[in-house]
């Protein structure tokens, strides 16, 4: 079974896929790839994932981003 990571920097973006170990898989720059991430996670799917994990330092309330410190741009995506 496969597992699908996903760590949300100010600076990148990094992928790791988990199926007994852990691979790391991709690094995206934030700035330039956050608006594209889901096409990104998309792309990943198609390796039978079964769940996806996202991490990042945002504070969310009532299913909307509130505070973002380290990811000012996300309030201009979503």
């Amino acid at each position: 079974m496969k597992f699908l990571g996903i760590d949300i920097g100010g600076t990148n973006i990094d992928i790791v896929i988990f199926d007994r170990k852990f691979r790391h898989i991709a690094t995206y720059s934030t700035s330039k790839h956050l608006k594209n991430l889901r096409d990104i996670i998309k792309n990943f799917l198609q390796h039978d994932i079964k769940a996806i994990g996202i991490g990042a330092a945002i504070w969310i309330k009532r299913g909307k981003v509130v505070k973002a410190p380290n990811l000012p741009s996300l309030f201009k995506i979503y």
